[in-house]
């Protein structure tokens, strides 16, 4: 099993890494630029996460602080994506300033996680962060995305609507709820499942370039 992981992880890396590069080379101004940098953040949140739990799974060393400190970079990761999105939206529709109070808010949730995830008590190293404190983390990330989707509905082109983004967005989070439960046995199947629809995103931002 931890070879199929592994491959899995590797393919992965190479997809997102591709995708990347694809945004990068089209040029076609700042929406086309932020996208690849969202599409690269994501990556490398996958990467960091998921990498060291192959190595854990192949040596025979402890590499319990390695895996911790992946999961932290990866959460980051992921707070700096779901907030790349609002400014994709604001490139991509160019909100009204009506909207700047939902923008801000997104910050805000943004600006929240960021602390939350600084905190001493998450225990990062040790990987036994208290159920608590992932909880908040996960409703700050809750509150990132449901502003990602409340932006989209503000300022969506109904001519070229990207609503695969956020609809992949929404259940990449739903997915990842379950690791949230201590000692859930499978919890990481669906895990694995919203990694799936997470890497999904840039081929969405992708199309939508052209």
């Amino acid at each position: 099993m931890r070879i199929v992981w592994a491959v899995l992880v590797g393919l992965t890396v190479i997809f997102g890494a591709v995708q990347t590069f694809r945004l990068f080379r089209r040029r076609t101004g700042t929406f086309c630029v932020r996208s690849a940098v969202s599409a690269l953040v994501l990556t490398l949140s996958c990467l960091f996460f998921a990498g060291p739990r192959v190595l854990d799974a192949f040596l025979d060393e402890d590499l319990s602080r390695l895996c911790g400190l992946g999961r932290l970079l990866a959460a980051v990761g992921l707070t700096v994506f779901a907030l790349l999105l609002c400014f994709i939206w604001e490139g991509r529709f160019s909100p009204k300033l009506r909207d700047r109070a939902v923008f801000w808010t997104a910050v805000g949730f943004a600006l929240a996680r960021l602390l939350l995830l600084a905190a001493p008590a998450n225990h990062w190293l040790t990987g036994e962060t208290p159920i608590l404190w992932a909880t908040l983390r996960a409703a700050a990330l809750a509150g990132q995305a449901g502003t990602d989707v409340l932006i989209w509905f503000l300022v969506r082109d109904r001519s070229r609507p990207l609503r695969p983004v956020w609809l992949l967005v929404g259940l990449a989070f739903l997915l990842s709820l379950p690791t949230l439960i201590p000692n859930l046995p499978d919890a990481e199947y669906p895990l694995a499942a919203a990694g799936v629809c997470a890497m999904l995103i840039p081929v969405c931002l992708y199309r939508d370039t052209q």
